[in-house]
């Protein structure tokens, strides 16, 4: 009697079938088909990067202008706030803030847990991690192969109230910023530089904000040795954007 096999896998995990790589290639192309009808049949296209824009222009529109992601400032005043006696954040740390999306995932991985690691820290909680990204970054391969070694310097705060997020910006060093693929800008590069802090990119996180990349206090990195070998001493905070306000964009 031959037993039959269902390939679902248990309740709450979504599970595709392999595809070959001839529907690969076929389902991309119809992709690009489609997005270049919506594109040259638009009346206006808007891009968040330059690049994104070329694009845009090389697939037929016919108006397509740049609007940059931007940023009012902080939608709390952190010193009227105060976190939970529970979050016990370190005197000094870098800050990452994201949602389980998996280029902040595998960029964490591919930037912090390759070699040399986080073995340049001291031994004490060096990271601060906030969002969902928590979760991912957690549970990631590259993580649970390294966790005995970099627990030690990652403080992982999961979801935070906007109240509780603008104390921890203002109390932290600077920004991680290890994204390193997608399309478009990302709002919280916008939201880091205009902290004032430092910030340690990967230079595709700085898509759309190419120019404050030489800025005093922007650091653009893709390598993790050159991480391991940035000044992790307490340096007064570089105020990328003086006099309070957001820089012209």
């Amino acid at each position: 009697m031959t037993r039959r096999t269902s390939n679902r896998r248990s309740s709450g995990t979504c599970w595709w079938p392999p595809t070959s790589a001839r529907t690969a290639r076929a389902l991309a192309h119809h992709i690009e088909e489609l997005e270049r009808g919506l594109v040259s049949r638009a009346d206006l296209c808007i891009a968040s990067s330059r690049g994104d824009l070329n694009t845009l222009l090389g697939m037929g529109a016919k108006k397509a202008i740049l609007c940059r992601n931007g940023v009012y400032g902080p939608t709390a005043n952190p010193a009227s706030c105060s976190v939970p006696d529970s979050m016990d954040l370190p005197e000094r740390f870098l800050l990452m803030v994201g949602s389980d999306y998996l280029p902040n995932v595998q960029g964490f991985s591919n930037l912090l847990l390759a070699e040399p690691n986080l073995f340049f820290l001291p031994p004490e909680p060096a990271i601060v991690i906030c969002g969902a990204m928590c979760n991912g970054v957690a549970t990631s391969q590259a993580y649970q192969t390294s966790r005995l070694s970099v627990d030690r310097c990652v403080c992982m705060l999961g979801a935070v109230s906007d109240e509780s997020l603008a104390v921890i910006i203002d109390r932290c060093h600077g920004f991680i910023l290890s994204i390193e693929f997608g399309g478009g800008s990302h709002l919280k590069t916008a939201e880091a530089l205009y902290s004032g802090k430092w910030v340690i990119a990967a230079s595709v996180a700085m898509r759309g904000f190419e120019e404050f990349g030489r800025e005093p206090g922007v650091v653009v990195a893709d390598d993790p040795k050159d991480i391991s070998t940035l000044p992790m001493c307490p340096l007064p905070a570089p105020k990328v954007f003086q006099g309070g306000g957001p820089r012209a964009w």
